[in-house]
């Protein structure tokens, strides 16, 4: 029988560095040791690279530079840019025709069809901000930022209607 004991000392996490110690017990470890050895990494590589029971976790950022490289790189900065606002707005059209479609006409809401237009606002959300020289974990925490100023206990109505001034 395995002793469960938790190994390893507690330390703070590091906001910079996103680093920080965790305790495991022995059968976390062991589980850890087979999924690594099952993708042939070290313990630390397979944390990193957030494989866990066989399943890759993609970053926000990791999605936006493998949207960018589908991108039509000969398009200047500010063209991505063009490109990037227009095609959000007519992915999003396109979603709101499937809702239209449903309301009014009689049609199933087709879940699975709204979810792949969704990918197309991603990836036209992904290169505008890449235009812009902005990440996307970067523009999603300004966003954050953003409702917690507006709504600093969640949403009011009255907030809405009447924002602070400068409140974009």
């Amino acid at each position: 029988m395995t002793d469960n004991k938790k190994r390893g000392r507690s330390k703070a996490i590091n906001p910079r560095s996103k680093q920080y110690r965790i305790r495991l017990t022995d059968d976390e470890c062991e589980a850890l040791k087979t999924i690594a050895k099952k993708h042939n990494l070290s313990i630390s590589k397979l944390i990193r690279s957030r494989i866990i029971e066989g399943e890759y976790q993609m970053t926000i950022n990791e999605y936006q530079k493998a949207a960018y490289r589908t991108a039509n790189q000969s398009l200047t900065d500010s063209q991505q840019l063009q490109n990037g606002l227009i095609g959000l707005n007519g992915e999003s059209g396109e979603c709101i025709d499937i809702l239209k479609k449903h309301l009014f006409q009689g049609h199933d809401l087709d879940k699975y069809h709204i979810a792949k237009e969704l990918g197309d606002v991603a990836w036209y959300l992904a290169v505008s901000a890449q235009a812009l020289g902005f990440d996307l974990e970067t523009i999603l925490q300004m966003n954050v930022e953003k409702l917690k100023a507006r709504y600093p206990h969640g949403f009011d109505a009255g907030h809405s209607q009447h924002r602070s001034s400068g409140d974009i």
